[in-house]
């Protein structure tokens, strides 16, 4: 069985591009990390999601998102990965259509 991490506390990394402090409230989350080889292989074999598109770079972490998907279970997950550590930022099941 596979061990993963549960990081506490993670801030929405996201929020570093914004200059004054965004409106609301910043929210803590747990997130779950792993060595990024065994997180994308649970993935793929408990799941079925493969790396479907890079979503991009956060300079300011020096942080990259890719969004994983097994479109015939219609699931998903959003990954912050640096280095060999990855993060589950967000998953889900759901409909593409908009």
């Amino acid at each position: 069985m596979k061990k993963f991490i549960i990081a506490f506390p993670l801030v929405l990394l996201s929020l570093n591009s914004f200059a004054a402090e965004p409106p609301g409230q910043i929210v803590r989350k747990p997130v779950v990390c792993f060595a990024l080889d065994e997180g994308l292989n649970y993935l793929k074999s408990e799941y079925g999601e493969t790396i479907k598109r890079k979503l991009g770079k956060n300079e300011y972490f020096e942080t990259e998102f890719s969004l994983l998907e097994n479109e015939e279970k219609g699931t998903w997950t959003v990954l912050e990965y640096k280095d060999n550590v990855g993060c589950i930022i967000a998953s889900g099941k759901g409909d593409k259509k908009v």
